[in-house]
């Protein structure tokens, strides 16, 4: 599995959930859309990467519901 982060994230910053998703889940993070994307994990105010994984039909997923599937 391999995500994009796009808008402020609840669970703390950028950096505090990029190291949640790699080190205690074993997620490989990028920072653009991309062909190894997999999902988007979407936080408040999203940007341009939403339409770019809407345009490649990658699963779009809220931070929480996407943090709930991992519990």
């Amino acid at each position: 599995m391999t995500v994009c982060i796009t808008g402020k994230m609840n669970r703390g910053t950028r950096a505090n959930v990029i190291d949640e998703l790699t080190n205690t889940h074993g997620i490989d993070v990028v920072k653009s859309v991309n062909y190894r994307t997999t999902h988007l994990i979407v936080g408040d105010n999203p940007g341009s990467k939403l339409q770019a994984a809407k345009h490649r039909g990658l699963s779009i997923i809220s931070e929480d519901a996407f943090f709930k599937t991992l519990q």
